[in-house]
């Protein structure tokens, strides 16, 4: 992932403390527990990769990223609070 914050939460364990508290105060929880759910049934290596610097798989999935945003159709978020 290019994001710090993400992996920085994983390996250092602050969403586990997060998910001791239930999430409060924190932004996205409804995502964070459906990547727990996920990140538990599997073996993952974190690690972080510079942002737009040709990381040919880091740019393919922000390829992905952006044409979904700026997708047709897309689903509402119910788990979102604005």
């Amino acid at each position: 992932s290019d994001s710090k914050y993400v992996i920085d939460s994983i390996v250092k364990g602050w969403v586990f403390g997060w998910e001791k508290k239930n999430f409060k105060g924190r932004l996205n929880a409804d995502l964070w527990k459906r990547f727990l759910v996920a990140y538990r049934k599997q073996n993952v290596e974190m690690i972080w990769v510079r942002g737009h610097n040709e990381h040919p798989l880091n740019e393919e999935c922000d390829r992905l990223a952006v044409a979904a945003r700026k997708g047709q159709d897309l689903k509402v978020d119910e788990g979102y609070k604005n």
